[in-house]
């Protein structure tokens, strides 16, 4: 039989046993218990080759900032979401780095390397023992030559198939393609701001790329000379992105909104903007949209998404740019975002696109122009920006939950990782087979306001603020606690929080690729309720457990407790491709179907009403008591009401979010909405409790175009 012997780690063995969890030191890959493969970022993988070399060995901060970052600067909060990160790739929280307060860490457990022999112990022992202390059966006297003879062929043999299988095992554990040893990054752009959506011209002469300066800029268009690094602003709307060259150099197409019109123009010659001509191509809908958008090389087609009203989803529509015919290309479903973020092939013949069925779960398409026909390629639970086919037009490429580069064979449906950074990287473009664009940096951040009802002309107050991004904050209060729960990435993962006035407590411990959203405080302040990947989720606070409801992959949207209730919960679930309504009995774990075609729900805890939001139709509608029909509506009819935290009923009265202000308006006489304060500008959502409005604020960070040799 194989035994495995302890050894001394050395910095050139491969496997490593990390607490039952396999580390392959030589492609910073990472099996865990449940055999899934992991690639570890580079700097992921410097800190847990240190803890390694290291093992049982309390490190300080600053030697872990001395060996990992070289010296360098580094912010507490950089080493603290390094440290998190690492835990959660690990699935660990205490019993492989242990945290000694104000001193350091240490890598704890069992840290063994495995040799290359350790899968071999499917052999059976019908032939030779390779345990070195296992008695000796044959009598001490000389073999014969044919006896001699055999056993070196079985020797021979045996070292095969131990050869073989072992390829066989590290083949089996490295399913993913490895990411190239030394790509590089060069940034190309230093505008103050974000960068994104880059487009480079056929010529390689020309960049052009979407700007925003800060948090209320509009998007801008820029123009680079690749060579003099001259930049020109292209002056044409308030809101100008997703340009796109033309094959012949000289042609920019691009995207404006003005006057709630959405229109794609086209500027010749880009380069030279005060002899160039603006024309209007076609009309890409009533909504604001950054969809990317794309031109056949042969310069007859132009593909782009196309959305009418806030109420209808993205199509994907094309125009001909010599007969101007138009036809839509894709059907998505009423109840889904729609269609967006679309790539043309360089053959012309298939587009790749992300359908969004809701926050959480996206799913990438692809569609044969010629024969009409959509193929579902895969699904993810991350936001994409955008997708980009390769040059072979057999891969698209795009940025996978971990943040790492990546592309999918669309014949197999297999993912490699082109590029594994510590850098944030977003919308990637292929420009050859081994060269791409993409934006580098983190677009925003954003953190916790107050604003109170009592002070309207006051500004709103900082409450809770780090360099990480914190929102989706709720309120509870009683006579003698009030807590605000949250929704932040201060320990590297999207968790959740709990903030009493004074300390921060971090109230899960998800790994990476969990989208949080729709916080809600039960009646008693012991539950919360939220969206855990669109299914719908009851923390205990007292017993720090967490139960989901539903099965895996069910598309929940916007919970609510019914008002003084612990207990009940209203939200609205996609069931046969509709929206319903439903009541959950959060103890029984039973549910209830109450109405179909249901966007979101409020309840008026003041005057015991509910009123809901639908999907097709504009305005809020009051139901019935027994939640059997709606019984009058629409009110506020030229307002689109989505999601629950862009509204909120108290006493009769309606606050609500128009183009980024907080109005409210009388239920009793809807049409003379006002906003509440000059202050309350570019609010995206927000919540409410008595007197106290707590808002999302987001700060634009910094990002830049970048080119990325692999």
């Amino acid at each position: 039989m194989v035994h495995l012997h302890k050894l001394a780690i050395e910095d050139t063995d491969e496997l490593i046993s990390i607490n039952g969890r396999i580390y392959n030191s030589s492609t910073n890959q990472l099996t865990t218990r449940d055999n899934k493969q992991v690639q570890l970022k580079p700097i992921q993988a410097a800190l847990l080759k240190l803890f390694i070399k290291h093992r049982g060995k309390l490190l300080s901060r600053d030697e872990i900032i001395q060996e990992v970052w070289k010296n360098k600067i580094v912010e507490d909060a950089t080493v603290n979401s390094t440290l998190s990160r690492l835990r959660n790739v690990l699935g660990c929280k205490g019993d492989v780095i242990k945290t000694h307060h104000k001193i350091g860490y240490c890598l704890i457990g069992s840290v063994e390397p495995l040799e290359h022999n350790i899968f071999s112990e499917r052999i059976t022992e019908t032939a030779l023992s390779l345990d070195p202390d296992s008695p000796v059966t044959e009598p001490p006297t000389s073999k014969s030559p044919s006896k001699l003879f055999n056993l070196s062929v079985l020797t021979l043999v045996s070292s095969l198939i131990l050869l073989i299988i072992y390829f066989l095992q590290a083949s089996i554990l490295d399913n993913t393609t490895r990411p190239p040893s030394n790509p590089t990054l060069t940034p190309l752009t230093h505008t103050q701001g974000i960068e994104f959506f880059p487009s480079l011209s056929a010529d390689k002469n020309w960049l052009a790329y979407t700007h925003k300066a800060d948090q209320h800029s509009p998007f801008e268009l820029l123009i680079q000379n690749a060579k003099t690094y001259e930049t020109t602003v292209i002056q044409d709307a308030p809101h100008m992105s997703s340009p796109f060259w033309a094959a012949d150099n000289q042609t920019l197409y691009y995207q404006t909104f003005d006057n709630n019109r959405c229109e794609i123009k086209k500027i010749t010659p880009a380069q030279i903007p005060a002899q160039s001509t603006i024309s209007t191509v076609t009309v890409c809908g009533g909504q604001l949209s950054i969809s990317p958008i794309a031109i056949s090389s042969d310069n007859t087609w132009l593909y782009f998404s196309y959305k009418a009203s806030k109420s209808m989803p993205f199509i994907v529509k094309r125009k001909n740019l010599i007969t101007l015919e138009e036809q839509q290309l894709t059907f998505p479903s009423q109840k889904s975002y729609g269609d967006y973020s679309i790539s043309l092939s360089r053959d012309n013949n298939k587009l790749a696109f992300i359908r969004s069925i809701a926050d959480s779960l996206k799913e990438l398409y692809v569609l044969d122009i010629e024969q009409n026909i959509t193929s579902r390629i895969a699904q993810y639970r991350h936001v994409i920006y955008t997708t980009s086919w390769s040059p072979n037009d057999n891969e698209i490429v795009f940025v996978d939950s971990n943040d790492n580069l990546a592309a999918i064979d669309v014949r197999t449906r297999e993912t490699r990782v082109l590029f594994s950074s510590e850098h944030h990287i977003q919308t990637p473009i292929s420009v050859d087979t081994s060269t791409l664009l993409a934006s580098v940096g983190e677009f925003k951040t954003n953190n916790v306001q107050a604003w109170s009802l009592t002070q309207p002309d006051e500004p709103p107050t900082p409450l809770i603020q780090s360099s990480f991004n914190d929102r989706g904050a709720v309120m509870f209060k009683d006579t003698d606690t009030t807590k605000i729960a949250f929704i932040s990435n201060r320990s590297g993962n999207n968790q959740l929080w709990l903030y009493d006035g004074q300390a921060y407590e971090q109230l899960t411990h998800f790994a990476a690729g969990h989208t949080l959203n729709n916080l809600q405080f039960s009646h008693d302040g012991q539950l919360i309720s939220f969206l855990d990947n669109n299914q719908l989720a009851i923390l205990s606070l007292a017993a720090k457990e967490i139960n989901h409801f539903g099965k895996l992959g069910d598309n929940f949207r916007n919970p609510i407790w019914m008002c003084g209730s612990s207990r009940y919960l209203l939200t609205t679930r996609l069931v046969n491709n509709s929206w319903m309504l439903h009541k959950i009995d959060a103890k029984l774990t039973a549910v209830e179907t109450l109405l179909p075609e249901v966007d979101s729900v409020k309840g008026d805890c003041m005057t015991g009403h509910y009123y809901i939001s639908k999907v097709h139709e504009d305005g809020i509608f009051k139901l019935a008591n027994d939640f059997s029909k709606v019984m009058s509506g629409p009110l506020l009819p030229h307002t689109h009401f989505l999601d629950a935290d862009e509204w909120h009923l108290e006493d009769g009265a309606v606050f609500f979010i128009s183009q980024e202000q907080l109005l409210h308006t009388k239920l009793s006489n809807p049409g003379e909405a006002k906003a509440l304060s000059s202050h309350l500008q570019g609010i995206k959502q927000f919540s409410k409790l008595g007197d106290t409005i707590l808002l999302n604020h987001t700060s634009v960070s910094g990002s830049y175009i970048a080119h990325i040799q692999l």
